[in-house]
């Protein structure tokens, strides 16, 4: 039965909230006709009104569906809410729900920042966290994922035997179709489940499919089950189609639950707070949001210190994130945050000084934000400003104290992974002709080197502004190979790696081919090709494991997710470091671009990174940024490229070069 047009209806009108903590509560109605009736009522936090917050995926603005209100008006609520609230509703008795589409007045601004900022309040008080997920065969996919939350409890048999679980082919597509539902990728969710553990852990958050519901933690529970078998359940599976969906699926709703369920101890004064914000971000930045903003308005009620940072929907997306950057700079007192700076090939709508973080726009690598190790040497920290950051009156503009240390004169073609993943080509992989490219830089006239013609087009120093110069030693007087060989993994240290360097370039090369074209590795091309496209899989992975998952990508029958390894790799890799190096090369190299500078120095940087380009070390409050940056001089200012590593690069006061004031645009 549909309610009546909506021309015999008027629309509901929201009218002011009487109080500061008013909040509105919707009563949905019993019945099970198609009609969904309800009536919003007012009522205070202070009165503790028992109800259900409610967790889901808004949907496209564009497919919207009417409900009646109070049997006299009409409310227009997109089309999951409404399936939702059509399952949520009770035969018998009304059941009452806090659901932020409907219980806040989302076109009256005002109210917007206030309810948003109470949300951890309302989230509190709610009996109990509802998420739904969805309708499509709900009550296989509830069956399945309660059988494997208890399957571990029952696979061993009698003698020690080991049994597989009996699931057909389209329930595992199925369960790859949950594991991969939006809900599980939007922004908001972070804060909703925190809050949501929070009432009374995972028996008080509940996962709607359907007419059918399971605990979060059978959730929990089946997922960790398959990831521990993953190896054994579905690595190189020929009846399960791209097995590997189902392992990111996994791998999503087991990092949502850890970053749900970590302590607060650690962010408990504003600064503590501004630095976990900091760390959690990179990792949420590939979430969904309508609106740029809940980018980190989203996680503003995790807040636990004092003052509490507040959304603010009359602000532009482009003033939230400055002044975001600007209070990080200012709470934090270092320079982290401008290694999050990502320039997309394609415009995100969103106009911004080149020292502000577009948070829409992911990383295409991964950031030296954490690294302690990467600072330039011979920096002698009595030698630093200590200059006060102070945010001028042009917002566009960023004051800091820098020194300008070299220049670009040559930079590749950025690194792809598909190029990493092809190093089993040996002398005629791009990392090669790129190592013998920069040899004959490092002694050729420049017209001669117009003739060399690598994979990399752009790998020519024909342009090159060097000039002509005999050189077999790097400027720091280490061997050039060497220099090279670890600035292509930004010289993080590794057990063997001396010894790989020892052998000198020939074996190196021959090396690197033998261990990336193993029989074994050849076998896995399909998988491996597979993975070339799951960035923000690997990406997070790389992060926390960079050699288990480059492991994963050409041996994936090897490594389980659980960490154990279930099957010997042939002895030829077993155990290499040049394993290692490969793995550090997909960590460090993809996503950037190699260069030379005037001096002779070599480096990575972002793949925006130009011929020209000065080399700097910014500082504020006097303290130094942990790398150098990229800097593109624009008249008397700067425009900010990107983060950039140097391999041992050296200043100091026998240098020559002074602090003076960089301003970024």
């Amino acid at each position: 039965m549909d309610i009546p047009s909506p021309t015999t209806l008027s629309e509901y009108e929201y009218f002011p909230l009487k109080s500061e903590t008013s909040i509105r509560l919707l009563k949905l109605l019993p019945g099970k006709s198609d009609t969904i009736e309800c009536e919003i009522f007012e009522a205070s936090t202070e009165d503790r009104v028992p109800f259900i917050a409610l967790s889901y995926v808004w949907g496209s603005e564009n497919d919207s569906k009417t409900i009646l209100c109070s049997g006299k008006h009409y409310l227009n609520v997109r089309s999951n809410l409404f399936h939702a609230l059509w399952h949520i509703r009770h035969l018998v008795n009304p059941r009452t729900l806090w659901v932020d589409a409907i219980c806040i007045n989302q076109t009256n601004v005002s109210e917007r920042n206030h309810q948003v900022s109470r949300m951890t309040q309302i989230y509190t008080q709610a009996e109990h966290l509802l998420i739904w997920l969805g309708s499509q065969n709900s009550d296989v996919a509830v069956k399945l994922i309660a059988y494997l939350a208890t399957f571990s409890e029952r696979q061993k048999m009698p003698g020690g035997m080991i049994v597989k679980p009996r699931i057909h082919l389209e329930e595992w597509k199925l369960l790859k179709f949950y594991l991969g539902a939006s809900w599980f990728q939007r922004m908001w969710v972070v804060q909703e489940l925190v809050l949501g553990l929070k009432l009374d852990g995972p028996s008080a958050t509940e996962i709607l499919l359907g007419p059918h519901s399971l605990l979060w933690a059978e959730l929990i529970r089946c997922c960790e089950w398959i990831r521990g078998n993953y190896s054994t359940l579905l690595a190189n599976s020929e009846t399960i189609t791209n097995s590997d969906a189902i392992l990111r699926g996994v791998d999503r709703v087991l990092f949502l639950h850890r970053m749900a369920i970590q302590p607060t101890t650690n962010r408990q004064n504003e600064r503590d707070w501004m630095r976990w914000l900091m760390s959690t971000l990179p990792v949420v930045r590939p979430r969904k949001s309508s609106d740029p903003r809940d980018k980190l308005f989203a996680l503003y009620g995790l807040c636990s210190s004092l003052p509490k940072p507040l959304p603010d929907y009359t602000l532009s997306t482009s003033e939230v994130y400055r002044r975001f950057t600007v209070d990080t700079i200012r709470i934090t007192r270092s320079l982290d945050v401008l290694h999050e700076i990502e320039v997309k090939s394609t415009p995100s709508g969103i106009s911004l000084p080149s020292w502000v973080p577009n948070w829409i726009v992911p990383l295409e690598r991964i950031s030296f934000k954490d690294r302690d190790d990467l600072k330039p040497t011979s920096w002698n920290p009595d030698n630093a400003p200590t200059s006060k950051f102070e945010t001028p009156p042009d917002t566009k503009v960023l004051p800091l104290t820098g020194m300008i240390v070299d220049e670009i004169v040559y930079t590749s073609d950025a690194i792809t992974l598909k190029e990493i993943t092809e190093l089993d080509k040996g002398k005629g992989a791009w990392l090669f002709k790129l190592w013998n490219n920069e040899k004959l830089y490092q002694r050729l006239e420049p017209k001669e080197l117009k003739a060399v013609q690598p994979r990399h087009s752009s790998v020519v120093h024909g342009n090159s502004r060097q000039p002509a110069r005999e050189r077999r030693m790097y400027p720091t007087r280490e061997p050039f190979f060497s220099c090279f060989v670890r600035t292509m993994i930004t010289n993080e240290e590794f057990e063997g790696l001396s010894e790989l360097i020892s052998d000198g370039d020939e074996n190196f090369w021959e090396n690197l081919g033998n261990t990336a074209r193993t029989e074994y590795a050849q076998k896995q091309k399909l998988i491996y090709k597979r993975h070339l496209n799951k960035q923000s899989w690997n990406r997070r992975q790389l992060i926390i494991q960079p050699v288990k998952v480059l492991r994963t990508i050409l041996y994936p029958s090897l490594v389980s997710f659980s960490g154990l390894t279930v099957a010997s790799p042939p002895l030829a890799i077993k155990s290499s470091t040049m394993e290692t190096y490969l793995s550090l090369l997909v960590k460090w190299a993809q996503g950037r671009l190699f260069f030379t500078t005037k001096s002779g120095y070599i480096g990575l940087g972002v793949k925006n990174t130009k011929v020209g380009d000065s080399i700097a070390i910014i500082s504020s409050y006097g303290n130094v940024s942990r790398t150098p940056f990229t800097l593109r001089r624009l008249r008397a200012k700067f425009q900010l490229v990107g983060e950039a590593y140097i391999h041992g690069l050296k200043y100091d006061s026998e240098t020559g070069i002074s602090w003076v004031k960089v301003e970024l645009v």
